[in-house]
């Protein structure tokens, strides 16, 4: 038995030489922690809409382990493993991260409110104090649909 370990683990490093003699090991991919990345969508699937990007993100790296990279993504907060092969890394700082993150995410920042007197007279307004989803959406729905 211990014969048949000895040949079986000399062929399996060879096999690991023969494999990573194009790209040795010092030339990979390989991510430190902080560092921004753009996970690339399954190219099996369609993208959701027609100017959709082809990544997503971006997601700040974890750590790495191998060929898979743990990443957080900046707004939403979810934690994934990633493959190597379908990161892009991103060079910048984490605010402009951060922005484009709130882009991919669908988070926008509301500029301005339009208050009482600057609703034009034929729009219906609600109580200022608004206490139930239902009365928000109702409120809502009378404004703008």
């Amino acid at each position: 038995m211990c014969l048949i370990r000895a040949v079986s683990f000399e062929c399996q490093k060879k096999l690991i030489e023969e494999r990573i003699k194009d790209t040795p090991e010092e030339s990979q991919n390989c991510f430190q922690p902080g560092d921004f990345v753009l996970h690339q969508r399954n190219p099996d699937y369609p993208l959701p809409t027609k100017l959709s990007s082809p990544y997503k993100g971006p997601c700040e790296v974890i750590q790495q382990c191998k060929n898979d990279v743990e990443c957080r993504h900046l707004v939403v907060g979810n934690v994934t493993w990633l493959h190597v092969t379908r990161l892009k890394l991103i060079v910048g700082n984490r605010e402009d991260a951060y922005k484009v993150a709130l882009l991919d995410a669908d988070q926008f920042v509301i500029l301005k409110f339009i208050i009482g007197e600057e609703i034009p007279p034929s729009v219906p307004t609600c109580s200022s104090l608004l206490n139930l989803p239902t009365e928000i959406l109702s409120c809502f729905h009378s404004r703008w649909i």
